[in-house]
């Protein structure tokens, strides 16, 4: 049985909306993710880093800090996309359903 509101109701509306918001919390947290994850490389190969006020592993350190974190963000964030009805639906429909893998987690 499906229990979707029906089309063209305010209960659809108030859905999709929500969707459309865990959609965009979902890309600003992989976007997030990916930035901390370049900037974390790119300190771990960076010959500059005397520029850093403290020493290349404080830098490391709280780079890291802000991957972990991104990647709890986006990790949190996938589960709500995951779990609300339209949001696969969505995604489909604009072809970025790789939004929903794990692949951001791997890196």
């Amino acid at each position: 049985m499906d229990t979707r509101p029906a089309p063209g109701t305010p209960a659809y509306f108030a859905g999709r909306a929500e969707a459309f918001a865990i959609i965009r919390e979902l890309q600003e947290a992989a976007d997030d993710v990916s930035r901390a994850f370049d900037v974390y490389e790119v300190a771990a190969w960076d010959t500059a880093y005397e520029t850093f006020d403290g020493t290349f592993d404080q830098f490391v350190e709280r780079r890291g800090a802000q991957l972990h974190a991104a990647d709890e963000r986006y990790e949190e964030a996938l589960g709500r996309a995951r779990s609300h009805p339209a949001v696969r639906e969505i995604l489909a429909a604009q072809g970025r359903e790789g939004l929903l893998k794990d692949w951001l987690l791997a890196a």
